[in-house]
């Protein structure tokens, strides 16, 4: 099977240190990394990390730069999850997909095979809280990601973002299936570290109780898919496997070139 894992960065890179590692020394074809502006540079924990393990001769890792495909976004662009992930999705080559946090390990040495019709994704039952972390990551064929439009851009806050994603995934008739336990391992952390990129400091709680009401109405008022408008990139500067982008403007997103003050 190929896939394309991906994953979306701001300012909380350092889990990468111990991820990258276990991505890399697993059957992934294809690592896109998208740093939107992280005050510390993905592109030097990589290199740094790659410095330091990436020597012995015939390693596994000598061919990272040929999987790793790390994109970085300016800093003065307003940072959301949702069109984050989008962006990083986007620059993803095979048919399926594997969306991971900076921080998961990945632990299993394979992949489960994903039959037609079907995505996996972490679950929210799961009895060991940290478990429960993994909600947020899943595979699924790319097309089957698309046809839904990705995640909805207009979330801005934490929460709800991704079962908003499932929700739409099963209304398009998609079978869902729990990702397989002992897949990947969640690095813990606070909460208080999962709010501090966020514009709008709430609890978590309270956030996710908001995100769900607005975007349960959206979906019956003006559902998004895959004609809503999304934000576009292009490449200003490409290095091989590390690549500078930028935003464009999508119509009807005035907020995407938010700039900070």
């Amino acid at each position: 099977m190929q896939i394309s894992m991906f994953c979306a960065v701001k300012d909380r890179p350092e889990p990468l240190k111990f991820s990258i590692l276990s991505w890399l020394y697993r059957p992934v074809n294809e690592i896109v990394i998208l740093d939107w502006g992280s005050e510390r540079p993905v592109r030097n924990i990589i290199e740094n990390k790659m410095k330091e393990q990436a020597t012995r001769e015939n390693s596994e890792l000598n061919d990272w730069q040929d999987r790793i495909k790390l994109l970085r976004l300016p800093r003065k662009h307003t940072w959301t999850s949702a069109k984050s992930i989008n962006i990083a999705a986007s620059y993803c080559s095979n048919d399926t997909i594997f969306k991971i946090d900076a921080d998961n390990i990945l632990v299993a040495e394979t992949l489960p095979e994903l039959p037609e019709n079907t995505f996996y994704n972490g679950s929210m039952k799961e009895s060991h809280e940290n478990d429960r972390c993994l909600c947020g990551s899943f595979i699924v064929k790319a097309n089957d990601y698309w046809k839904i439009g990705g995640y909805d851009e207009r979330h801005q806050n934490y929460g709800y973002d991704d079962q908003d994603l499932y929700n739409r995934l099963k209304a398009k008739g998609l079978q869902r299936q729990t990702l397989p336990q002992g897949t990947i391992y969640h690095l813990p952390h606070s909460n208080r570290q999962r709010l501090d990129i966020y514009r709008y400091k709430k609890s978590i709680w309270d956030s996710i109780k908001e995100n769900k009401e607005r975007f349960q109405k959206y979906q019956e008022t003006d559902p998004w898919g895959p004609d809503s408008p999304h934000v576009k990139t292009k490449i200003v500067s490409d290095q091989g496997w590390y690549k500078e982008i930028e935003l464009e403007k999508a119509e009807g997103i005035d907020e995407v070139i938010e700039i900070f003050d």
